[in-house]
């Protein structure tokens, strides 16, 4: 007998209800902060901006900031659950992880 198979699009289906997101048109999606989700209160971007994003687990935060012109977002995160890291891209994209930010 064969252990059931985990299908990626459920995954997702049950990770989207615990993420933190901004889109390319100032939507904010996020699972704790009702006030915020599904509202245009970030700023937007579009090909080739750059945009930093910094997780803070001891500070509880998760900040976007667009490089060109330092605009920036930010959400707290609830650090007593599993967090899992997204990138919703589309088109050709180019993604670099640090694990430090240099100021």
């Amino acid at each position: 007998m064969q252990p059931p198979k985990i299908h990626f699009y459920d995954t997702l289906l049950e990770v989207h209800y615990r993420t933190y997101n901004i889109y390319y048109n100032g939507y904010c999606y996020n699972h704790d902060q009702q006030d915020k989700n599904g509202q245009s209160i970030a700023f937007s971007f579009t090909t080739n901006d750059i945009i930093i994003v910094e997780v803070d687990i001891q500070k509880k935060y998760v900040k976007w900031t667009k490089q060109s012109t330092n605009q920036s977002f930010t959400l707290s995160i609830d650090t007593s659950k599993d967090l899992y890291p997204c990138l919703h891209l589309f088109g050709r994209s180019k993604v670099e992880i640090l694990n430090q930010v240099f100021k």
